[in-house]
């Protein structure tokens, strides 16, 4: 079952955290079970590190009815696969953010390729172009030496 030009309402970190509408495919949806597959996020730009994701295109997610101002909306809560090529670099950047800078040491050796590939591109990359978290976890742990 797939239906086209479904919204659907997901996580979004610049200074705050918010939720934003993301265009997505329904594949499941009975009673309790809602699973989408998000296919556009107007917002996203694969070179922006500033602006944080939860989720991302081709991204299959479990989702959850919630009631926003008296309107029923579809809100993205569980990754249950993707397609998004590099998508666990992308995690790396959330899981920094939203934790605020506080990863545990089983999440630094989860993440320990995608941590090689963030200081290659701080390296390349202007402070400015990078998530203040991400700056301030770089500078704190120190994992590029």
């Amino acid at each position: 079952m797939e239906t086209l030009n479904n919204i659907i309402y997901i996580k979004l970190i610049e200074g705050v955290s918010f939720y934003i509408p993301a265009h997505a495919i329904k594949l499941i949806a009975e009673e309790e079970i809602l699973i989408y597959k998000i296919v556009e996020i107007e917002e996203f730009d694969e070179e922006d590190f500033t602006t944080i994701f939860e989720f991302l295109e081709g991204d299959v997610i479990e989702a959850i009815k919630c009631n926003k101002s008296g309107e029923e909306i579809i809100m993205a809560k569980k990754l249950l696969f993707s397609s998004f090529k590099n998508r666990k670099f992308y995690e790396l950047l959330y899981v920094i953010v939203n934790q605020n800078g506080n990863l545990f040491p089983e999440q630094i050796q989860l993440f320990k390729d995608e941590i090689k590939q963030l200081c290659q591109l701080k390296k390349e990359k202007n402070d400015q172009e990078f998530h203040p978290l991400i700056l301030r976890w770089l500078k704190k742990v120190k994992p590029c030496g």
